[in-house]
């Protein structure tokens, strides 16, 4: 797969492999849940490549560090919620964050997304993406939101829930206090 891909790619044209899967066999493909890991991967990055012409390659390492942090043993593994989220924008995907309620852990998790969006598509420096986070923490919509649900402007965590995030998931201090969701 990777020779052909690269091949194709570098000579510049659109023609990606897609090993039969055309949007007209579509139908008589597997589902995804009949395939085996590999043959997973290598029907979305069929499918993928043929509709939006991404980079095989990178998608394929991309799913390979998902499979690894998926199958690791590391407790409050952020990098699967990180590297999911980037594969969804890669492959023009749609997906959703949600906690019970909504506001304080999706609030960390949308906020972290947007700021990772600024730096990869939009330029934003890395030196200055904590602060950036922080200032959408602090000022964006959401505390807009959570002022709705619960009558005032801050997240509803307590020190010790602040403390067992991880810590891209960590609200800027006085932007959160114990309170009833």
């Amino acid at each position: 797969m990777n020779s052909k891909a690269e091949r194709l790619r570098d000579a510049g044209t659109d023609q990606w492999p897609t090993n039969g899967h055309t949007d007209k066999d579509r139908e008589t493909t597997p589902s995804k849940a009949q395939m085996d890991f590999p043959q997973c991967i290598n029907c979305c990055l069929c499918c993928v490549a043929s509709r939006v012409g991404r980079d095989i390659p990178d998608l394929a390492n991309k799913l390979e560090q998902l499979r690894s942090n998926v199958n690791s043993r590391k407790t409050k593994n952020v990098d699967i919620l990180v590297l999911s989220a980037e594969l969804c924008r890669k492959m023009c995907g749609g997906r959703l964050t949600s906690c019970k309620s909504a506001k304080d852990r999706t609030s960390m998790s949308v906020t972290l997304d947007m700021c990772t969006i600024l730096m990869k598509e939009h330029n934003l420096p890395p030196a200055i993406f904590d602060q950036a986070l922080d200032t959408i923490r602090c000022q964006g919509t959401r505390l807009l939101n959570a002022e709705k649900n619960v009558g005032e402007k801050k997240f509803a965590f307590n020190a010790l829930q602040v403390k067992a995030l991880p810590k891209s998931y960590r609200p800027p201090e006085g932007t959160y206090r114990a309170l009833q969701s």
